[in-house]
């Protein structure tokens, strides 16, 4: 067995890959959150410190998103490439998580869009129900 398997390569690309997507789907289901409480906290207290930290966040959320996009969109390229063997074993247990992660993936995505571009637009109680 040489150093530079194909099979130890790919095992090495798949596991840094969902290492790194799984971080920032974790971090994607507690900001949104945080975002929320900040927004609803700026609403109810009349208090624009934290209107402009929920702003702020939800600037620096949309890097998370987007890392996390390019990662997931890795890891279904690399399941189909990289392991067919597997997806053929495994692909009827894993086809409806992975289909569910792409359609959240799509709400969160068309609602942080709304928020984002409609900030000035939206009065501020009507934008709380985009978080």
């Amino acid at each position: 067995m040489s150093s530079l398997d194909p099979v130890l390569l790919s095992r090495i690309l798949t596991g840094l890959t969902l290492f790194v997507h799984i971080i920032f789907a974790s971090i994607g289901v507690g900001v949104p959150l945080m975002i929320a409480l900040a927004e609803w906290r700026g609403l109810r207290t009349n208090d624009m410190h934290y209107t402009l930290l929920a702003r702020r966040w939800a600037r620096g959320f949309v890097i998370t998103v987007a890392v996390g996009v390019v990662t997931g969109t890795s890891i279904g390229l690399q399941l189909s490439l990289l392991w067919p063997m597997f997806m053929r074993v495994a692909g009827q247990a894993i086809a409806l998580p992975l289909f569910m992660e792409t359609f959240a993936f799509f709400i969160e995505a068309i609602f942080l869009g709304i928020y984002l571009y409609t900030w000035d637009r939206f009065k501020r109680n009507i934008r709380i129900c985009c978080c």
